[in-house]
């Protein structure tokens, strides 16, 4: 069955109503993790208010291929949501984003650990002025270990987990490199998991 065709069982009166009908999400999220979550929960009929930063916005916007100027995985990524720019570090737009928070039901994010508690919009923060208020973090490495400050995509974790290696491996010399963005060294030293350094 198609999206649309179980989407169109929700039908109430005329009006398309969403299994996700009446739930709000603010979406700080960018690239593609978060923004397939929150377009998935788009597509179910939640309202999503994605926040973008002044000038750039989200990354996917000035990446290629491109349709009617915009990046076609902005496009695709972001249909069905809403999409407001503030600069949350500063206090106008903190204070903007607090006020939408106090009606949200979904905060949905995908900053490295504790940039949140700087900008003052963590969930500590937010859950005093709204207790309801549900926080999902997307992150790369979790909340704490030897990588937590790390910022990576997935070319990086299937590298360090071993799984780009197996498909892309080549030898140089003494050095093995995968061509996910790490070069592990034949000695299998170092301080990274079987000699492997990010590049």
């Amino acid at each position: 069955m198609l999206l649309a065709d179980y989407l169109a069982d929700y039908k109430e009166g005329g009006v398309d109503v969403g299994a996700l009908d009446g739930i709000r999400v603010l979406d700080l999220s960018r690239l593609l993790p978060g923004p397939y979550c929150s377009m998935l929960l788009a597509d179910f009929g939640a309202e999503v208010i994605k926040i973008e930063e002044p000038g750039r916005g989200d990354y996917s916007r000035s990446s290629p291929p491109f349709q009617n100027g915009f990046g076609y995985w902005h496009l695709q990524l972001n249909r069905n949501k809403k999409s407001v720019v503030l600069d949350l570090k500063s206090d106008a737009g903190r204070a903007a984003f607090l006020k939408l928070a106090q009606t949200a039901d979904v905060v949905l994010e995908s900053y490295r650990p504790g940039v949140l508690k700087r900008l003052g919009i963590d969930y500590e923060t937010v859950s005093r002025l709204n207790p309801k208020i549900v926080y999902c973090a997307i992150t790369g490495y979790g909340k704490r270990g030897p990588l937590v400050d790390q910022a990576d995509h997935d070319i990086g974790y299937v590298s360090l987990a071993g799984i780009d290696e197996r498909r892309t491996r080549r030898q140089a010399g003494d050095t093995w490199y995968s061509d996910g963005g790490y070069e592990c060294g034949a000695d299998g030293g170092h301080e990274y998991p079987d000699g492997c350094a990010p590049c």
